[in-house]
């Protein structure tokens, strides 16, 4: 257990056996999460960057760059606000991918399973659609979102 003092701008935490839960911090500090054997949690991360290789990943972000990798896990985060020119990419080997994001999301959308379904309740301009894969513009796309799986769904919900 570690004690993070206030006015801190970025947690580097790293695990090789156990998980990481980051609470009780200010908002918009910058976190910079791994482990190998163990889940992630965390809130109220400004830009995140998280991977695990054997656990699941649970978030909320509000910055304009999310990195989160799974290979067996799922992942389950909110999407706060992702800003003009921002960058998500979440992606997992073994395991689905639920966001919740505000209405107000401005992000050209890439979703890809290979063996599972996407979906996107968002309003979506969809510009390719087919059972596991969906391309579209939410808003103006000003920003952009890429969520990808190879055995799992992937679905986008309204905050």
């Amino acid at each position: 257990r570690v004690v993070v003092p206030r006015g801190l701008k970025v947690i580097d935490a790293h695990s090789v056996s156990g998980g990481i839960t980051v609470q009780g911090v200010e908002p918009g500090i910058d976190q910079d999460l791994s482990t190998i054997s163990g889940g992630i949690t965390t809130e109220r991360a400004r830009n995140l960057d998280a991977s695990s290789t054997s656990g699941s990943i649970h978030f909320t972000s509000s910055g304009s760059t999310l990195n989160v990798r799974s290979v067996s896990g799922s992942i389950d985060g909110v999407i706060e606000s992702l800003g003009n020119g921002g960058t998500a990419h979440l992606n997992t080997v073994s395991g689905s991918v639920k966001l919740s994001a505000l209405a107000a999301l401005d992000a050209a959308v890439s979703l890809h399973s290979l063996s599972g379904n996407v979906s996107c309740s968002l309003p979506l301009t969809v510009t390719d659609q087919k059972k596991n894969r969906l391309n579209g513009t939410i808003g103006k796309g000003s920003a952009n979102l890429e969520v990808g799986t190879v055995s799992g769904s992937i679905s986008i919900s309204k905050m």
